[in-house]
């Protein structure tokens, strides 16, 4: 009987090393140990080639270490104060498991929305019930903008053409400021910000509406260069902004609303066929 706990105890430590050698085989080198568990090589090697900085491996690998043996200490500390049931983690875990599972299911459905094109005359449709609501508060313009040497001359019959659209005008000053000018910018040809074009290049004016109404050029100088930004349209606070300004907040809007209707939707069509082929019971408490 003695010769058989012997016997079976000697077995028992060599499954344990081989297969603490055979962890060792496949992980790595262990380079930390707390309590039984251990931190291999091959985790810190497989976390360094995820950082995004420079970090040099051996302070890298330091740092690892520092904190892996902090958290496994945390943890067996845990282990030992709390109590059975806080130990207990399978429903939480079960939560949230399932909760991941719904939100990837989801994501994979709505992503087939993404891509769809919301027609215009829906755009034009929520645009024009909701006009009050897309009241500018900041004053939004359409503008040519260049930037030339401060020693260049530009003629006053070119100024008077720059916030022009005529074809003939901008065949003029461009061939101009093709030759001078080392910036040229119209941003798309789209309404923008006042503020956020004069915030990108330093420069604050005042009284800014009443000097919309008076002026269609606003011109600063810096140490070297003389800037022009020609006001081609305009329009003040207190306005309602045109649609194509707010389009792609409508756009996103009518977009989401369709993603949380189809949500919506794939809830009550499982719940409904669920019901219609009996794959649910409600039991009796």
């Amino acid at each position: 009987m003695r010769n058989s706990l012997l016997y079976i105890t000697i077995i028992s430590l060599l499954l344990v090393a081989c297969s603490y050698n055979s962890n060792q085989n496949r992980k790595g080198a262990a380079v930390a140990e707390v309590g039984g568990n251990y931190l291999y090589q091959s985790e810190i090697d497989r976390n360094y080639t995820l950082q995004i900085n420079d970090t040099d491996p051996a302070e890298f690998a330091k740092k690892y270490i520092d904190k892996w043996v902090k958290q496994q200490l945390l943890l067996s500390e845990a282990k030992v104060k709390l109590t059975p049931e806080e130990l207990d983690l399978d429903y939480e875990i079960e939560k949230y498991r399932q909760e991941l599972l719904i939100h990837r299911y989801r994501n994979k459905r709505i992503n087939t929305l993404n891509e769809e094109k919301i027609p215009f005359t829906d755009i034009e449709e929520y645009y024009n019930q909701n006009k009050k609501s897309f009241t500018l508060s900041h004053p939004i313009v359409r503008v040519n903008y260049f930037i030339l040497p401060i020693e260049v001359d530009v003629p006053n019959r070119i100024k008077n053409k720059l916030h022009s659209e005529n074809e003939n005008d901008i065949e003029e000053y461009e061939e101009f400021m093709f030759s001078f000018a080392t910036k040229y910018d119209n941003f798309d040809n789209s309404w923008v910000y006042l503020d956020n074009v004069l915030r990108s290049m330093n420069y604050e004016l005042q009284n800014t509406e009443q000097y919309l109404r008076r002026n269609q050029l606003i011109t600063f100088n810096t140490e070297n260069e003389q800037h022009i930004i020609a006001v081609k349209e305009f329009i003040i606070s207190g306005e309602p902004a045109p649609i194509e300004f707010v389009t792609p907040r409508i756009r996103a809007y009518m977009l989401n609303s369709k993603k949380l209707d189809f949500l919506r939707e794939i809830k009550d069509s499982l719940y409904n066929d669920a019901l219609k082929y009996n794959k649910f019971r409600v039991l009796n408490q």
